[in-house]
């Protein structure tokens, strides 16, 4: 399961936090970035990205 966040709030241009949630086997996504230098479509891109490479280290150590 993951969740995105996409709050717009942050100060810095594009925050990234990962947070592993041992006891359910999760890992939470949270995001925050300047919603003036970035579209949602943007973020929605690269965390689909991320995941992408995510996925083909886990199968391809």
């Amino acid at each position: 399961m993951t969740d995105y966040d996409f709050c717009g709030d942050e100060v810095n241009d594009f925050v990234l936090h990962i947070v592993e949630i041992l006891d359910e086997g999760e890992l939470v996504l949270d995001i925050d970035y300047r919603t003036e230098l970035f579209e949602r479509s943007e973020v929605t891109d690269m965390v689909s990205q991320l995941l992408t490479i995510a996925e083909q280290i886990i199968h391809t150590p």
